[in-house]
């Protein structure tokens, strides 16, 4: 299928906007400590202007895409970048620190907007390896503008503290672009006569079962950012430096990783690389709970990057080709909540193993979690109970243009023949 650049370009800004949620705000803590000071409770009040997002995108990225595939796709981006802009520059004038919860709270259901909007137009407008190409093309981009993006941010704080939240700004000239998409289409080969396409009802199945994998991979790579700067000190005795060097090798390595898929699709199965990916996190927590020294957590690092940047692309992939476009939206929303999920559920359980025998325990644990994980995906990959990623969804659809996409649902959109 071609892909027309320009559509591909805005779609790839779209996605990266996410990394900002969070990221960017942590120079500005110390700031915000000092300013609201006199607040009770200001330790906790400040760790949920960082958290607060996460919870509404976990709660509301289902009901984005229940929305997408009801109302149609270009009109919920819409309104996502602009409350992204909105919401998120409204920590800039805030006054009241639960004023600024509340409006980073209606910001994070604006993230699950774009989060699942790009992620269903990018398998709307592509199919097959080329989509799991552009996604691991989407997660790559994403690991760099994550580091630039706090590499400004942080020039901003110095400024002022509230400096970060401008930011969010960047959103605006995203949403001016898209009205100069209108004129734009992209085409599809046709399909043979008769040829159905699987529905979210026909694949709940699997999709709890990928479900299950999002949550379990992403609430272990979220040891690393939770509990990680505490275990690099008590563990490794290891400083700031120490502890930026290895958080950034991890990040290098996940956007290297999703970057090498444009290679390897025309050599390796969506469920191979799935199951490199877990096997890749397993042997991170492994390295990690065996052997506490620097070099070889390092090299932990690399492989818990190099496995989440496998499987957060590939799952992404498999769940747009096994669903059909009238319920993509759906599917992949549940798959973004499922991500935040894990992340928000990640303190609570690691705490259980932390509270019996400190971070190698923990480690040592989650090494057999992902052992179990790891055995179960090799087992279907061996059965071959994944899906064939050479039966594309999309064959035979004509997809419409960008403008045809704002007036139109979903079903529409995708269930028209092309002449």
């Amino acid at each position: 299928m071609s892909i027309d650049r320009r559509i591909l370009a805005w779609l790839l800004a779209c996605g990266l906007l996410p990394v900002m949620t969070t990221a960017i705000l942590s120079p500005s803590l110390a700031g915000l400590h000092e300013e609201f000071q006199a607040e009770a409770q200001v330790d906790v009040f400040a760790k949920l202007v960082l958290t607060s997002p996460a919870l509404a995108i976990a709660l509301g990225a289902g009901a984005v895409g229940i929305l997408l595939d009801r109302l149609g796709r270009l009109p919920i981006l819409g309104l996502s970048l602009l409350g992204f802009a909105v919401f998120g520059c409204y920590g800039y004038w805030a006054e009241e620190l639960t004023h600024l919860i509340a409006g980073r709270f209606l910001f994070g259901f604006a993230v699950a907007g774009i989060m699942t909007t790009t992620a269903t137009l990018l398998a709307d407008v592509s199919e097959g390896r080329e989509l799991r190409r552009v996604l691991g093309l989407q997660a790559a981009l994403m690991g760099v503008w994550g580091i630039t993006a706090q590499t400004i941010a942080g020039w901003m704080a110095e400024w002022h503290w509230r400096g970060p939240f401008l930011l969010y700004s960047i959103s605006l000239p995203l949403l001016v672009w898209m009205l100069f998409l209108h004129n734009i289409r992209v085409s599809a080969p046709q399909s043979s006569p008769g040829e159905e396409t699987p529905t979210y009802a026909s694949s709940r199945r699997m999709m709890a079962l990928v479900i299950l994998l999002s949550v379990v991979a992403m609430s272990l790579f979220s040891l690393v950012p939770v509990h990680g700067p505490l275990f690099f000190k008590q563990v490794l005795h290891r400083g700031p430096r120490g502890t930026a060097f290895l958080i950034s090798s991890l990040t290098a390595a996940s956007s290297l990783s999703s970057l090498s898929l444009a290679v390897w699709r025309r050599h390796m199965r969506t469920e191979h690389l799935i199951l490199l990916g877990f096997f890749s996190i397993t042997a991170s927590c492994l390295l990690m709970g065996m052997v506490p020294q620097f070099w070889v957590v390092w090299i932990a690092m690399l492989a818990m990057g190099m496995g989440i940047g496998l499987v957060v692309p590939c799952l992404q992939s498999w769940t747009a080709q096994r669903v059909g476009a009238s319920g993509r939206g759906r599917a992949l929303g549940f798959l973004t909540s499922a991500n935040y999920i894990g992340q928000f559920l990640c303190p609570f359980w690691a705490h259980y193993f932390l509270a019996r025998g400190g971070h190698l325990t923990l480690f040592q644990a989650c090494t057999w979690i992902g052992a179990f994980f790891t055995l179960g995906v090799g087992v279907m990959a061996w059965i071959r109970a994944w899906p064939d990623e050479g039966l594309t969804l999309a064959q035979g659809v004509a997809v419409p243009s960008v403008q045809e996409l704002r007036s139109e649902t979903p079903s529409d959109e995708i269930g028209k023949k092309s002449s």
